[in-house]
């Protein structure tokens, strides 16, 4: 599944939340964490709202998450519960694979006792989990290991909750606006960690909504790098992510003959295009450029 965009939308606010499926974004997740004082609210409204999208679901791509509260606080157990019409949860601030392995004992035992599969086509979907996995000190010392949990299907980062653990003044230079070295690193071992597990990695948050042209200039870094897609906050941010994840026209067609010369020559030693040599690296990543 295409999780090229991972849109956040407060739990408790029912204008956003009716606007949700039309917003077109890959993945939507319900918050009943950071944005979300009133817990109780949050997690009513929450509910309503995945029992009212039932149906229109069926028709929409959008995949639906509830991000709910840490695993090591309270609330999280009736997070779960209210999500078990969603297609899984985001889980933030984890520290190990040992609590993704408590959670999966957790959904599987209220799965059986309410029956609440999602059915698509009449095949039962289980619900799948998204970590957020740099929040902690600890997390991200265990990162590899929480990318291989249970459920997991991609992994994602983030660096606020990390700085203020570390007493750090902030996560950016003032002046390049590129992350401290600390946090760079944080976004490296998400990229490693889900490539080397086989899930998808999800880019984080760009804080500042109105700066256009950052957002787009770290999107297209992410693309670049290899991450899948990006969490975004703001309804704008999708379509321009969407269009940069994108291949141009020209990737595409860079892509397609280098996997028409290597398929050609039936993957036999290295070939020459545009003066480069290309070698099994090179026809791998052009094959994953052709699939997008």
């Amino acid at each position: 599944r295409l999780r090229r965009s991972v849109h956040f939308i407060p739990g408790d606010n029912r204008p956003f939340l009716s606007k949700a499926l039309s917003l077109n974004a890959d993945t939507i997740v319900l918050d009943l964490e950071d944005s979300v004082k009133d817990k109780e609210v949050g997690r009513a409204t929450v509910a309503e709202y995945l029992e009212s999208i039932a149906e229109l679901r069926r028709n929409n791509g959008s995949e639906v998450l509830v991000r709910i509260n840490p695993l090591s606080g309270e609330g999280w157990r009736e997070d779960v519960r209210v999500g078990l019409l969603s297609d899984g949860f985001m889980v933030p601030k984890v520290e190990s694979g040992e609590e993704l392995r408590m959670l999966d004992d957790v959904l599987k035992e209220l799965e059986q006792q309410h029956h609440h599969h999602n059915v698509v086509g009449g095949i039962i979907k289980p619900k799948v989990l998204l970590p957020i996995a740099t929040e902690t000190p600890a997390a991200v010392l265990n990162i590899a290991d929480i990318a291989k949990g249970p459920r997991v299907v991609a992994i994602t980062w983030g660096c606020e909750d990390l700085s203020a653990e570390l007493g750090s003044y902030g996560t950016r230079n003032a002046d390049s606006g590129e992350y401290f070295g600390i946090f760079q690193h944080c976004r490296n071992v998400c990229l490693l960690a889900a490539k080397a597990a086989g899930v998808q990695a999800i880019d984080g948050i760009y804080q500042n909504v109105r700066d256009v042209k950052g957002f787009e200039k770290e999107t297209r870094e992410a693309k670049y790098m290899g991450f899948d897609g990006k969490l975004t906050l703001h309804p704008d941010q999708i379509s321009m992510l969407h269009r940069v994840f994108e291949p141009t026209k020209e990737e595409l067609q860079e892509a397609n003959d280098i996997v028409g010369m290597w398929e050609e020559r039936g993957g036999k030693g290295s070939l020459e295009y545009k003066g480069k040599m290309i070698d099994l690296p090179h026809y791998v990543r052009a094959k994953k450029v052709v699939a997008r």
